[in-house]
């Protein structure tokens, strides 16, 4: 009997973690592509960016799915009356228990490797993608028109031509540029042009307005780098610590790299704890009417505090032990929780 059981709850469980998982995916990954496409040089690569990105999308799917998987199997079960024996039978019970363990398992095998190596990776494809699509409509811009490549970028020159290595030159140009504190920079100068990845700019002159403050510098000659500029979304660009797969960041000695390292393991483990929670929660707050909507509405809430509680660390890379204390005391909270509702209810 436990078998039977197991491999039926089981199987529920992946059904409604597919519908889940394909349908979220499939949103995030919409809503972020369209978030992008001001970068992308025409519809037609859109479905590449989307692919690109369906590894990072994944990501932040796959423990909602996990857990709304779980949620809804249990309201479901109470609407079919199949619960009670499920919640008072000894060996029930743990049929339940080895079913999510084995579901958890086999999520968790994804999950893990996909936010350890390939989601960074992918999303630094992306990133590389969106820069060579914006390179290229840097080479086929319009004369006399402002041209906005990402956000916080606009470009604008009146003529081109050609200098004495064949690179193409723009002239009378103009540059405005919106750095990460929100400080807009417009940047005046007799000609530009691009050796590799580098923007390379000659007699002009930069100018800010903070709104208490102006200022004018000139130069004789100045560069951008291009890639950097367009992969931060035309902002003046910070280091991105989320490009760099765990093995990378364990390598790394700053503060935040260690903190952004051990967020992806405790991510994992809120994975391995958000089915068996979402199992206890719907187990207390269950009742014949609406058990659907109190699943959801349980495991969109579990979710949303582990969410909270990963990036609050980031917020707190400053101050590691702070970070750490953040990331591994909220999810040892969790897993105190469940020992407490397990043991002490339904043992």
């Amino acid at each position: 009997m436990k078998l039977t059981l197991t491999t039926y709850l089981l199987k529920r469980f992946l059904a409604w973690f597919s519908i889940f998982f394909l349908t979220l995916t499939a949103i995030f990954g919409v809503s972020d592509v369209l978030i992008r496409m001001a970068a992308t040089p025409s519809f037609f690569s859109v479905p590449t960016l989307f692919i690109l990105l369906l590894p990072l999308m994944a990501v932040l799917s796959l423990p909602l799915a996990a857990s709304l998987a779980v949620s809804v199997t249990a309201g479901t079960l109470y609407q079919e009356n199949e619960a009670i024996p499920l919640r008072y039978l000894r060996r029930t019970r743990r049929a339940v228990y080895t079913a999510i363990a084995i579901f958890t398992i086999l999520v968790a095998s994804i999950y893990a490797p996909l936010i350890l190596r390939f989601a960074p990776r992918s999303y630094w494809h992306a990133k590389n993608y969106l820069i060579s699509s914006a390179r290229e409509q840097f080479d086929n811009l319009q004369p006399e028109s402002f041209h906005t490549l990402v956000p916080d970028f606009t470009f604008y020159y009146q003529q081109r031509g050609e200098n004495d290595e064949g690179r193409t030159v723009y002239k009378q140009v103009v540059l405005l540029v919106r750095d990460n504190s929100g400080l807009a920079y417009v940047i005046a100068a007799q000609e530009c042009y691009l050796a590799n990845d580098m923007l390379i700019i000659t007699n002009g002159s930069v100018q800010n307005n903070t709104g208490d403050t102006w200022y004018v510098g000139n130069f004789e000659e100045t560069q951008i780098d291009l890639a950097k500029l367009l992969s931060s979304g035309g902002r003046i660009p910070t280091r991105h610590l989320k490009f760099f797969t765990s093995e990378e960041l364990s390598q790394l000695t700053e503060p935040a790299a260690m903190v952004e390292y051990h967020k992806r393991w405790v991510q994992i483990l809120w994975l391995l704890l958000l089915p068996l929670l979402s199992w206890l929660l719907m187990l207390v707050v269950a009742r014949r009417a609406s058990n659907i909507l109190r699943a959801v509405g349980a495991s969109g809430s579990l979710f949303l505090f582990s969410y909270i509680t990963t990036s609050l660390s980031q917020t707190l890379a400053g101050t590691p032990t702070v970070a750490l204390l953040v990331l591994y005391g909220y999810s040892s909270g969790a897993a105190v929780v469940i020992f407490y509702l397990y043991y002490r209810r339904w043992k």
